[in-house]
């Protein structure tokens, strides 16, 4: 098992990011000696006799091995800085009721919620989105049908809602509502 409280270790892993790869790369180049004292020969060996061969290989074997242990440790390490830097994005908009969701809650409950949420009741509002469809070319997109569109137009202006306002209410990035905030009002 390898100790992660040995010099080595919090040695290898001092400074930012930069210094830390690259001590990497030289621990990987030089092997260990370079990150202990600054040696970068990799040559530990000291001068001693050579009387007794088969213990200094069996040690060298066992300072490999432990090496490429620690060098694995190392690299899972750099992956997991790596991984969890810029690669793992935590959910941001992950609310259960979506914009669809409550578009329908809306639709078919009462009717002044309608004319509370879009200023028109819901007959009205759907009018108008067939209307904005079939004489206005209005199309739905991939990931969005064209009620979603007019109901974040409507909502925004509607209330005066403010484009964070929006992306919470409906579950979309900002770009998202922009895009078809500014599509409706073409």
């Amino acid at each position: 098992m390898i100790d992660m409280d040995s010099h080595w270790f919090s040695t290898l892993f001092d400074g930012d990011y930069d210094d830390v790869m690259n001590n990497v790369a030289d621990y990987v180049n030089y092997g260990n000696s370079s990150v202990n004292d600054g040696d970068c020969s990799g040559n530990n060996s000291s001068d001693t006799d050579d009387d007794d061969d088969s213990d200094e290989e069996g040690e060298l074997f066992w300072e490999r091995e432990f090496d490429d242990q620690k060098l694995i440790l190392c690299t899972a390490g750099a992956i997991a800085l790596y991984y969890n830097t810029y690669i793992y994005k935590e959910p941001c908009m992950d609310s259960y009721n979506t914009g669809m969701q409550w578009l329908t809650k809306i639709l078919h409950g009462h009717w002044t919620r309608c004319v509370n949420m879009f200023r028109m009741h819901a007959m009205t509002f759907q009018t108008l989105c067939f209307t904005l469809e079939n004489q206005y070319w209005l199309k739905a997109s991939r990931r969005m049908c064209v009620f979603k569109k007019v109901e974040i137009f409507l909502y925004t202006i509607a209330l005066g809602a403010s484009n964070r306002e929006v992306q919470e209410r409906f579950q979309h990035s900002g770009e998202t509502i922009s895009k078809y905030f500014n599509e409706i009002l073409r």
